[in-house]
């Protein structure tokens, strides 16, 4: 485990709210890592992508940017118009893992 996966550990352990707000951006920094990916693979800039699934380029943007923490729906929504599906799966906590991304 590195230090900061063990500084992350021991905080989270000390502090509940400081592990929420980490777990909160965490999160956001996947969808962000998710979204432009999947934006990527289309080939098309925000302003084409957002227009391909009846988005906003600032709610794209917003996501690509880890600003938003968009919801199961929405991410299911834009993969379906993107012609892609939405797989969420539960997976065993590996300790040799980032515990980010």
């Amino acid at each position: 485990m590195s230090k900061v996966d063990e500084y992350i550990k021991n905080k989270s352990l000390e502090d509940p709210e400081w592990k929420k707000g980490y777990e909160e951006e965490c999160n956001k920094l996947k969808m962000s890592v998710i979204m432009t990916n999947l934006r990527e693979s289309t080939g098309l800039n925000k302003t084409q992508f957002a227009t391909l699934v009846g988005k906003s380029r600032a709610t794209i943007d917003k996501i690509e940017k880890g600003q938003m923490n968009p919801s199961a729906e929405l991410m299911d929504e834009i993969a379906s118009k993107a012609g892609k599906k939405l797989v969420i799966k539960i997976v065993d906590i590996d300790a040799n893992e980032p515990t980010c991304i």
